[in-house]
């Protein structure tokens, strides 16, 4: 029992390991005293490991501070490009939005001009009193292109304008907003 107080008092660094570790403790006999020459010199090795830490502390702050602004440079130039690509993408889908538009208007005018042409053949054949023969279908496919002549023509190219205009909707136009990533900032403000 005495042995094992005797090396928790070694753990707290209270006794000397000479004092437990010797057969007889009547043996035991103190260091001596330091003398000055060993104090001025310990007072020399403090001092110098003082320095050398206030050396090393100022070198990891200026690191740190180089690093902090680094990544602030870094996520500066990261939220111009951000501006830029909106910038862009802003100029492009206002491009894109006036095109759909006219190749919309385009198809609407078309097939209102063939529902006019139909309705005035119609008139004719009621006036005249012809057949009620509708106009045939034809469709020409060569290395000119391709010929299309169809009474429903009109319905046709409004069907085409409709579902163009609506893929557009659907699929183009939608805005979705970005979230920025702040994660690292956060890191950076919680040290």
């Amino acid at each position: 029992m005495l042995n094992y107080l005797r090396i928790l008092l070694l753990y707290l660094g209270i006794l000397h390991a000479e004092f437990i570790f010797s057969k007889d403790t009547a043996d035991f006999t103190p260091p001596p005293p330091p003398t000055e020459n060993q104090i001025l010199q310990s007072d020399l090795l403090v001092e110098d490991a003082k320095r050398r830490l206030s050396n090393v502390q100022m070198s990891r702050d200026s690191a740190f501070y180089e690093y902090q602004k680094a990544t602030y440079i870094y996520f500066q130039k990261s939220l111009k490009h951000r501006e830029d690509t909106y910038r862009w993408q802003y100029d492009s889908a206002l491009w894109i939005f006036w095109t759909v538009i006219t190749v919309v208007f385009l198809g609407l005018l078309f097939s209102a001009i063939h529902f006019y042409i139909s309705l005035i053949t119609a008139r004719s054949n009621i006036k005249s009193k012809k057949s009620g023969k509708e106009q045939p279908t034809e469709v020409e496919i060569s290395s000119k292109g391709v010929k299309i002549s169809s009474s429903i023509l009109g319905v046709i190219i409004l069907s085409l304008s409709l579902v163009f205009f609506y893929l557009y909707l659907a699929f183009v136009y939608p805005i979705s907003e970005n979230s920025i990533d702040r994660k690292p900032v956060e890191t950076l403000q919680k040290k």
